[in-house]
């Protein structure tokens, strides 16, 4: 399904883009160079149409709207889930998308659209999407919503040069898409590793009369599996108890 959505995606970038430019060029919705520009000539507008097709029509196709309203209205009852992520990207993605063509437009006030960019990154922030980087429910929505904006507004800014702003884009992507198969590819599932843990501390008890002993007392306080290995471990490792092998 990924390849599938991928495939999709690249052919709609590419068909669409110069699609895009010549609409752009026979209506003069074209970027001029001016002082707070780079080109050099003429370049056409709305190129951000094209991008946002790519990314956003794959994407419905994993987008289930039914989550939306059941949060929204009562996000804290019993059985009600956030929204999927790929369905708060899509909404939050759309959003910004109508808010910058809207600029495009009508050439909205700077504080205007910061507001509106606020108002979008809270919603995000509401349906579930948020940071996690503190345990402050208040302070990590503020640093989400800040980050939105923030990296929003990063990106329009680096938008004054060709390609400047989609090479950005490939490379944070790339470097994430790596990031996260590397993570994977080296992360070890949580049970099998404990289980692991749990022969290697059992086979050694078996030897080692103390250790059973001491076993059996973090077992009777209910002491979780997890935390007894890692008792285990660190009394092997500091060498605090003789082992009779």
């Amino acid at each position: 399904m990924a390849i599938k959505l991928f495939i999709i995606s690249f052919l709609l970038c590419i068909g669409l883009t110069p699609l895009v430019r010549h609409i752009a060029r026979y209506k003069d919705w074209m970027a001029y160079p001016s002082k707070d520009r780079w080109h050099k000539q003429p370049t056409s507008l709305l190129g951000g149409t094209a991008i946002f097709a790519a990314f956003g029509v794959p994407l419905l196709f994993l987008v289930d709207f039914s989550e939306i309203l059941p949060h929204i209205l009562n996000p804290s009852g019993p059985g009600i889930s956030p929204p999927s992520i790929t369905t708060v990207i899509w909404i939050g993605a759309t959003l910004f998308f109508i808010l910058g063509l809207t600029d495009d437009f009508s050439h909205i006030k700077p504080h205007t659209k910061l507001v509106g960019q606020i108002l979008v990154a809270s919603m995000v922030a509401f349906l579930g999407f948020r940071l996690h980087w503190v345990t402050s429910l208040t302070v990590d929505t503020t640093l989400t919503i800040f980050w939105i904006v923030g990296i929003t507004n990063a990106f329009n800014l680096l938008d004054n040069m060709d390609g400047l702003c989609a090479g950005i884009g490939l490379i944070a992507a790339t470097i994430m898409i790596s990031s996260r198969s590397t993570h994977i590819s080296c992360r070890i599932p949580p049970q099998s590793f404990l289980q692991r843990r749990l022969q290697d501390a059992i086979r050694i008890m078996s030897r080692n009369q103390e250790l059973r002993t001491q076993y059996q007392s973090w077992f009777d306080q209910k002491i979780p599996q997890m935390q007894i290995v890692q008792n285990l471990t660190n009394q092997l490792l500091d060498q605090r108890m003789p082992l009779h092998l």
